[in-house]
């Protein structure tokens, strides 16, 4: 299900390039600003009317800080969600290096108009939900380390190629475009596997869970995506530097964090009764 969702968030920005550089080209920038305020009284207004509670009203809890605050430690202790949650945060990382960087590298070091970026962003947003496809296609065929083994190695295969493209002096479009696509894909695949295998442990607290794994996710990757502008020489070195980076990471926090926690809760015998 998880897999599925993905998949249809995956036209929200892959629409949003190509609308917003629409309304660039026509409207200027202030287009833009006045549409996002629209669409949020919009959602609001949705919000308020149109979503009712779905949570039966016998099983809804006050909001008690310190129940929070609990979850919240217990959580960070636990060997299999900190795995399962950096193994997304940092192929998020990747993306989100590519959102801080992408827009200089290919307009304004290697000439794209916006709607060429546009459309480049759209091809590398279509990665994502064919990798959130697969997700939910073969999750219960391959099972979920499987396909996070796959979904890794292809991370930090295609940051790596795009790093190593750019370091070797290819400063060309698809050289940045064609890797993140395969960048996509995986994470296509990781983010909703990575987030079953952080939550399905923790039913009792699955609120305190999804928003903690959220806050990490754009921590770390917010962290690591600094490096983009701290780095920036105006070619495309650092960004892809930092995308193979965040790759490479998150093989490593799988492999090393996320399989071994969960293959010893596997093996764990269960309480007697």
């Amino acid at each position: 299900m998880l897999s599925y969702m993905a998949s249809t968030m995956a036209l929200a920005p892959a629409l949003a390039p190509v609308i917003g550089a629409g309304l660039l080209l026509f409207f200027g920038w202030q287009a833009i600003f006045t549409l996002l305020a629209l669409y949020a009284v919009a959602m609001l207004l949705l919000l308020i009317f149109a979503m009712p509670e779905p949570l039966p009203a016998e099983r809804r809890q006050s909001i008690q800080p310190s129940a929070i605050l609990a979850n919240f430690r217990m959580l960070l202790t636990q060997r299999t969600f900190i795995g399962y949650t950096l193994t997304n945060a940092t192929s998020f990382a990747g993306l989100f290096a590519f959102l801080s960087g992408s827009s200089f590298v290919l307009i304004d070091f290697m000439g794209l108009t916006p709607f060429q970026y546009g459309i480049g962003f759209m091809l590398i947003v279509a990665g994502f939900f064919v990798g959130s496809l697969v997700s939910g296609r073969y999750s219960h065929r391959l099972g979920r380390d499987r396909l996070l083994q796959y979904a890794t190695l292809m991370c930090a295969l295609a940051g790596t190629a795009m790093a190593s493209l750019a370091f070797a002096g290819v400063y060309a479009a698809w050289a940045v475009i064609g890797p993140h696509i395969l960048f996509l894909v995986g994470f296509g695949i990781l983010m909703p596997q990575s987030m079953a295998g952080a939550l399905a442990p923790n039913p009792q607290c699955a609120g305190s869970a999804s928003s903690l794994f959220g806050f990490l996710q754009m921590t770390v990757a917010a962290l690591i995506g600094t490096l983009v502008g701290q780095f920036h020489d105006g070619t495309s070195q650092a960004m892809a530097l930092t995308i193979g980076l965040a790759g490479v990471l998150s093989m490593a926090s799988f492999w090393c964090l996320a399989r071994p926690a969960s293959r010893q809760a596997e093996t764990r015998p269960s309480p007697a009764k």
